[in-house]
């Protein structure tokens, strides 16, 4: 099954519309775009990819993808839903690949052992965690305002929904109305001056939140609040920062390299065991067959 994987990982400002492509999956995070399949990625774009892989060292790098094992937060588990979440669209695109298919449905079972043996107890290092942590330090007071509504928002409500009070504001707001919570207005984005514990998830080119509205937000509030802004792009531009109770990604990665130490053993450990998945799941290539004998079953 793995004979023939093509992977690229390439910046995450690359820009692509990944419904286009019926022989390739693409998934699109804060931290890179990724684009396998098996076949030659051709595409026309100004962007080269960072780095290639094939074949079984391919299914590595997916597989140490989607544990949370290339991200800068290492060991964090929200990149599973956005894999689920985009898996789920691509499953309902007529083109999808049975073999793409295949290939991504043991990717997520070799990650839940991954987890389950390797990752399950490794402390606050997903952006949901270290933005329960940031919280408690602050000692923040509910409602938590959360801007969005995609996969990052989804994990921080099931986070937090138990320990604060939460609202949303969203643009989708057929999307955002799945988490049961009350709903703010989006056009009165501005309004959430008047908030002093906020989360952002949304992650675009345009500024939502400019020098004026942190001006006003810390004059209001003073000392007791907090903004963590966890998009990218980041939609923020001031010079407020951390020190003022205003933390940006960078912030974010900073603690958690400061915790990383507790949690190295096991993360090695988890890195050996995705290699030895993999080689499992190429040993069980047939050189009779194109296929591995599992995958001649789903074609069946």
């Amino acid at each position: 099954m793995l004979k023939g994987l093509k992977v690229y990982d390439f910046s995450p400002e690359i820009a692509i519309n990944h419904l286009d492509f019926a022989d390739h999956f693409v998934l699109k995070t804060c931290q890179r775009t990724l684009i396998f399949g098996y076949k030659q990625w051709q595409q026309n774009c100004s962007y080269a990819p960072k780095a290639q892989y094939e074949d079984e060292l391919g299914y590595t790098f997916i597989l140490e993808t989607i544990c949370g094992l290339q991200s800068r937060l290492c060991g964090e588990n929200e990149i599973t839903g956005q894999f689920k979440e985009q898996y789920q669209l691509y499953l309902s695109q007529p083109y999808s690949n049975k073999l793409i298919v295949s290939t991504l449905e043991k990717i997520f079972k070799d990650a839940k052992t991954i987890r389950t043996q390797f990752l399950k107890n490794i402390g606050m290092q997903s952006y949901a965690g270290m933005t329960r942590l940031l919280l408690n330090q602050n000692q923040a007071e509910s409602p938590i305002v959360i801007t969005g509504s995609g996969a990052l928002a989804s994990d921080l409500v099931k986070a937090l929904k138990k320990h604060y009070s939460l609202e949303i504001i969203a643009r989708n707001t057929e999307k955002a109305s799945r988490f049961e919570l009350p709903l703010r207005n989006w056009n009165e984005l501005d309004q959430l001056i008047q908030c002093p514990f906020i989360v952002n998830t949304i992650g675009t080119d345009s500024i939502l939140f400019d020098e004026k509205f942190f001006q006003a937000w810390k004059k209001l509030h003073g000392a007791k609040c907090l903004f963590i802004d966890l998009g990218s792009p980041s939609v923020l531009k001031t010079s407020f920062m951390r020190e003022d109770q205003v933390y940006q990604l960078s912030d974010l990665f900073a603690l958690a390299e400061s915790l990383d130490q507790v949690k190295e053993l096991k993360i090695k450990e988890a890195r050996n065991a995705c290699r030895e998945l993999a080689d499992k799941r190429l040993a069980n290539y047939s050189f009779n067959l194109p296929y591995g004998w599992d995958d001649v079953q789903l074609f069946a």
